[in-house]
């Protein structure tokens, strides 16, 4: 709920932005850093995309289209990716490049980006958000 405005702060700071612009609703003109209430970062937007690609294969992952679908939020012409890491955009352009998912991670890098995108994972294997089979 709190989004990308305050992501990385400490927690006295988060409970000021609750205190000063949640509670009192003063969402609409609050900004930070260039960023606006409610706004996701690239970890929501490829959650959304593992979320997706695990309904289109029925409760399957392919990891290969999830890396294409991921991919191609980093092309230009895609909508803008907030937020994201020089690992993330690293692997995004090497994927679409030609490189395999499997070989196209940054090896050196300190993210923490697959444990921030899996949590998706948790509702899918739950079942209720599957559809049901036909």
């Amino acid at each position: 709920m709190l989004g990308l405005p305050i992501e990385g702060n400490s927690r006295k700071l988060c409970q000021q932005y609750v205190a000063d612009v949640v509670l009192p609703v003063k969402t609409t003109n609050y900004h930070r850093h260039g960023w606006t209430f409610g706004q996701y970062s690239d970890d929501t937007q490829q959650s959304r995309e593992m979320y997706l690609t695990v309904l289109q294969g029925r409760g399957r992952m392919d990891a290969q289209l999830y890396a294409l679908r991921t991919a191609l939020l980093f092309q230009p012409g895609a909508y803008r990716v907030m937020g994201y890491g020089k690992t993330s955009a690293t692997a995004m352009q090497a994927i679409w490049a030609g490189a395999h998912y499997t070989e196209a991670g940054v090896k050196s890098g300190n993210g923490n980006g697959s444990a921030m995108r899996s949590a998706c994972l948790g509702v899918l294997l739950s079942g209720k958000w599957m559809p049901k089979s036909s």
